[in-house]
Formats: C-alpha cells, sequence, structure tokens
C-alpha cells in the first residue's frame, strides 16, 4: 500500500517539520529571497509620500437664520448628534468639494466641451484624490479627522488647505442659502409700505368716525348701560320699598294720636304750709325755753304743747289738700311717622324721576351702541390689516437683522464648523517605511516559504526517513545504506520502484528490505 504524508509526520511534529525543511531548503530559501528582495526593491524604488493633517470640530453655538414668518422659528441650541457627524462626513467627500481642488477647471468648463473621455479624466482624478483623503470622526468628540498623503509636504499641505476653504465655503451655502438678507430686506420694505397705507386707512377712518377704537368704545359703552341698569334696579327697588313705608306710614298716622300728656303738677296752699311750718317750729322752741325753767304740767307748758297738736293737725289738713294741673304736647311717634310719610312721599318723586331718566339714558347708549356694531366690521378689518402688516414688518425687520449679523460672521468664518487644527507639514514621509516594511516582508517571506515547504510535504507519496519507514511499514528498520544518484542508471531506478512498490503491497523480508531502502533516494529524486 502506499504511505500518506498525514499518516508519516504522526509522532513528533517538531522533527517533522526540521525535516521538512532540510529536505526543501532550497525552496524554502529561494521563496525566501525571492520575497525579500522584491520587498526591498520596493522600499527602495517607491516614491516618498508625505501626509497633512488638520482637524474640524463642530458646534451648535450659533442658529442660523430661518426663512419663515414665525417669531419663534429659530433653532433651539442642541449637542452634536451621530448623524450631524455622519453628515458632516458625507459634506466632507461630496464631489461639490472634492472637485474644487482635485480638479478646479472643472466647473468652468462649458458643457458642450465635457465629453465621455472628459468626464472620465474628471472621474479619474476624483478618484485619485479620494484614495489620498482620509476623513474619520474621532471616538466620543465632536473632532472629524481630515489627513491628505502627497509627494511633498509643502503639497500636501497646501491641498488640505484648499479643500478645507472650499468645504467652509459649501457648508456656509448649505447652512444658509445666499441672498438671505436681500430677501429678508425687501419683505420688510414691502410689508413697511403695506403697513403704512393699512394704518393710513385706519386712522382716516377712525376720524371720519370720532372714535379711536371700536372695542375699546363698545366695551365703555357696555359698562355704562350694565351700571345704568344695576342703577334702574337698585332705584325700582327703592321705589318698592318706599311705596311700602307711604302705606305703612299712612296707616300709621291714623292709628297713633297726634298730642300726648307731657307733664302733671300737683298745686298745694304752699304761703299757708310754708307759715304753719314756721310757726310749729317756733312752738317747739319755746317749749323747749318753757321746759328749762317750769313742770311739764304747768299751765304754760300744757298750752303750748296743745297749740303745737292743733298746728301740727292744720298743717296735715293743708298737706291732704292738694290741686292738679297737666300739659300736653304733640306725640314725637306721631311726628315721626307724619316725617316719615312726608319724606317717603319725596323721595319716591324723585325715585321716579330718576327711574325715567336712567331708562333714558339706557335708550341712547343703546343706540350709540348699536351705531357702533355697524362699524365694526369695516373698523376690525381696517385694525387686523394694519396689524398683520406691522406683525410682519417686524418680523422681517428682526430676521433682516439677524441676516446681516449672519453676513458679518460668515464673513469671519465664525459658523459652526470650526478648525481645530490648521493643515500640518510634516517632514517624515508616511510611506515607504522601511523598519516595518523589512519587518512585514520578512515575516511575509518566512510564512511563504513556510507554506511552500508545507504544501510540498503535503504533497509528497514517498518515504524519505527510516522513522517514516517504520511508521508505514510498523517493522523496525535495521539498517541504512547511503545511496549515490549518479552510480545507477534509469532501469536502475525502475527496479528499486518496482521493488519497493511490492514493498508497499505486502510485507517484505529483510533481504528485501535493504535494497529498497537504498534506492529509495533513487526513487525520490525521480
Amino acid at each position: 500500500m502506499q504511505a500518506q504524508p498525514r499518516d508519516l509526520v504522526q509522532g513528533q511534529p517538531i522533527l517533522t517539520v526540521l525535516e521538512g525543511l532540510f529536505r526543501h531548503k532550497r525552496l524554502f530559501t529561494a521563496l525566501a529571497l525571492a520575497v525579500l528582495l522584491i520587498v526591498a526593491a520596493f522600499t527602495l524604488t517607491a516614491e516618498r509620500q508625505y501626509r497633512s493633517e488638520m482637524k474640524f470640530l463642530l458646534e451648535n453655538n450659533r442658529s442660523n437664520a430661518v426663512i419663515a414668518a414665525d417669531r419663534s422659528a429659530t433653532p433651539a441650541l442642541a449637542e452634536i448628534t451621530e448623524q450631524q457627524v455622519n453628515s458632516e462626513l458625507e459634506v466632507l467627500g461630496s464631489e461639490d468639494v472634492l472637485e474644487v481642488v482635485a480638479d478646479p477647471a472643472w466647473r468652468t468648463l462649458p458643457a458642450s466641451r465635457r465629453t465621455p473621455a472628459a468626464i472620465k479624466q474628471h472621474q479619474d482624478m476624483l478618484d485619485r484624490f479620494r484614495r489620498r483623503l482620509h476623513v474619520e470622526p474621532a471616538k466620543k468628540s465632536n473632532v472629524i479627522n481630515v489627513s491628505f498623503t502627497a509627494p511633498s509636504p509643502e503639497e500636501a499641505r497646501d491641498t488640505l488647505a484648499r479643500f478645507s476653504t472650499a468645504y467652509l465655503a459649501h457648508r456656509k451655502l448649505l447652512s444658509r442659502p445666499s441672498g438671505t438678507s436681500k430677501f429678508f430686506a425687501e419683505e420688510a420694505n414691502r410689508y413697511k409700505e403695506v403697513w403704512q397705507k393699512a394704518n393710513g386707512e385706519l386712522v382716516a377712518f377712525q376720524q371720519q368716525n370720532q372714535l379711536v377704537s371700536v372695542q375699546d368704545t363698545e366695551q365703555t359703552l357696555s359698562k355704562e348701560i350694565a351700571g345704568e341698569e344695576d342703577d334702574l334696579r337698585a332705584n325700582q327697588a327703592s321705589l318698592a320699598e318706599t311705596n311700602q313705608r307711604l302705606i305703612a306710614g299712612n296707616n300709621a298716622v291714623v292709628k297713633v294720636p297726634e298730642r300726648q300728656q307731657t307733664q302733671q303738677h300737683t298745686i298745694l296752699s304752699q304761703s299757708s304750709v310754708d307759715q304753719m311750718r314756721t310757726m310749729l317750729v317756733q312752738l317747739q322752741n319755746r317749749k323747749t325755753e318753757l321746759m328749762t325753767r317750769y313742770t311739764p304740767t304747768d299751765r304754760l307748758v300744757v298750752e303750748v304743747n296743745r297749740e303745737i297738736a292743733d298746728t301740727s293737725a292744720s298743717l296735715k289738713a293743708a298737706l291732704a289738700q292738694r290741686g292738679q294741673e297737666d300739659t300736653t304736647d304733640v306725640n314725637p311717634a306721631w311726628q315721626r311717622v307724619k316725617n316719615l310719610v312726608v319724606e317717603g312721599t319725596i323721595n319716591r318723586q324723585a325715585l321716579l324721576g330718576r327711574g325715567e331718566s336712567l331708562r333714558q339714558s339706557i335708550t341712547d347708549l343703546q343706540g350709540r351702541l348699536a351705531q357702533l356694531q355697524s362699524l365694526d366690521v369695516r373698523f376690525n378689518a381696517l385694525q387686523e390689516q394694519a396689524d398683520q402688516a406691522r406683525s410682519n414688518f417686524e418680523v422681517f425687520s428682526q430676521k433682516r437683522d439677524q441676516a446681516q449679523i449672519e453676513d458679518a460672521m460668515d464673513e469671519r468664518k465664525l459658523i459652526n464648523i470650526a478648525v481645530a487644527q490648521s493643515p500640518t507639514s510634516t517632514f517624515r514621509p508616511v510611506s515607504p517605511k522601511p523598519l516595518l516594511n523589512a519587518a512585514l516582508g520578512l515575516l511575509t517571506a518566512l510564512f511563504l516559504a513556510a507554506g511552500a515547504v508545507y504544501f510540498a510535504e503535503y504533497m509528497r507519496t514517498t518515504i524519505a526517513s527510516a522513522r517514516e519507514l517504520e511508521l508505514a511499514s510498523r517493522y523496525p528498520v535495521l539498517a541504512t545504506v547511503p545511496f549515490a544518484l549518479e552510480t545507477h542508471t534509469t532501469p536502475d531506478l525502475e527496479a528499486s520502484a518496482e521493488r519497493v512498490s511490492r514493498w508497499a503491497q505486502g510485507p517484505l523480508s529483510t533481504t528485501q528490505m535493504i535494497p529498497a531502502m537504498q534506492n529509495f533516494g533513487d526513487i525520490k529524486e525521480a
């Protein structure tokens, strides 16, 4: 049977690899040297390339003027999103930006001269420029890195500077269309004229009808009518109350007496009473005097006691005899009721007059209100026209001023795209890199040479060593004899091959195996 390579390489992989390298050392050396020579030739003959780098910073600090009539149409500031960064990357790689730098004459070329050959040449120039331009966003930031490779540092720097100028100009055109400030200025002037005309018509209408504002006048008249109606209702309530008071007062006048007793005097004989009281006092004094000189039974004392008793009795009688005198006056209750009736009558007449006056005033105010309502539609139309024109004028004036500020900012390149790093100049070429190329060439040469040796060994179907023979035959090899290839002829090689074939088909004896092993080198070379 034939020996398979995968069976022959089992057992000791390191030894197998070394034997394979030794057997194919010429192939390994030749292929490795060829690869190294190619890498060296490329490194020595390749044109040196220099790279210039710059960085763009995306910001949202500046909002653009929005072409709209809404006052609140200014966009709010927000953070930079991934979509915005991707959009900027697409703009950086667009043909409108690239062709300004890669093929400046293309835009001035007439359409009649843009033949297929010219278009192909233009596309080739753009493709070459794209291959030398590298654009990528920085990780976790709002920065975009741009680099360009050229044969010289000056060319790389200058080309990248032109690319930056073209990109910023195109970005400004995209963010704010040209002619914005002129458009806003024209619209502001137009609405100013419309406002002045509408305002003139409104003033003429006000002067003709002698009013300032229909709505204000209507509100004033409505408030006056409401106040007059409230007064009229209060007057009617007061009138009803007064009528009830008059009815009650008239009834009370009949029932309450007109006069009443105010004083009552008791009339006494005051002079005689006074005389008797004086006499009684004198008698008491005389009795006291007599008692100091006489006894109580004395005639003088008894006589004085009798006089005192008579005088006291006469005084009592005089006091018991009294006269009475009554005084009358106008009854205050009747007088108050009478006054209330008189005042109620007067108030009733006053309330009746005021009610009539209020009704007449309400009628006049309602007539004026009806007259104003007929002018309301015309006045509102004129006022709305003037207000709308004034609002539009203010909006476009504000946006005109904002657009002018935007123009000034654009002239000074104050946009949301800032150049974070200007194009750099470097005197170290980015390619070729001798050390890197040598390292990569050496690794490539070793890999290709080892791969070639591996495939050569993998495709081999012969036995190259005694160890492989033992693995294939499962018999120990007793000895090997060196074989000189130049002493054998082709028939000997054929005989040796025939013997090896017979050995592969079945077990051989030792005497048969030794010649086969001797001629194995011949078979390998064949």
